[in-house]
């Protein structure tokens, strides 16, 4: 496993003396062991990868003296979890608590528009931030927050 990230980094790297490695599929995985813990399984299940397991037993004919292997694969199931809300730029807008701050927030948003800046939800809207750019250079974030009854105002809310 700690391998696992360099490869990834390094694709094109290993590639070069192997023709046959297609860069545009994800790494395949093969984990051999002679047995897997129940955490180390249960880590592998959250894992986004093309994941392999195999476990061993060295064997031994008492007759002959020959030596041998068992394979086993070992399956485990992906957990499937809520997954990610991509949010648009309007349900980052909706964020905020109060209409009047949020129509202000908007005003401030158009007027950047109108300067030539792109405003789109950062990393798709897998957060609740939005991304300011003008042409292909990042020059801005926003982060709405939410007042969490504690008396005071956050970023306006």
């Amino acid at each position: 496993m700690r391998y696992y990230e360099w490869c990834v980094k390094n694709l094109a790297l290993i590639a070069r003396p192997f023709p046959k490695v297609n860069t545009d599929e994800d790494i395949r995985l093969f984990i051999v062991a002679p047995e897997f813990t129940e955490e180390f399984l249960t880590v592998m299940k959250y894992l986004n990868s093309n994941l392999s397991l195999f476990q061993y037993t060295a064997i031994k004919n008492i007759e002959t003296g020959d030596l041998g292997i068992l394979y086993e694969e070992i399956t485990v199931v992906p957990e499937k979890g809520p997954g990610v809300a991509f949010r648009s730029l309007d349900d980052i807008i909706k964020y905020f608590a109060k209409d009047v701050v949020r129509a202000e927030f908007e005003k401030v948003l158009n007027d950047l528009r109108t300067s030539g800046i792109t405003i789109l939800p950062f990393n798709e809207g897998k957060y609740y931030w939005i991304e300011c750019k003008y042409k292909e250079d990042d020059i801005g974030y926003f982060q709405p927050y939410c007042l969490i009854q504690t008396g005071q105002y956050l970023m306006g809310n």
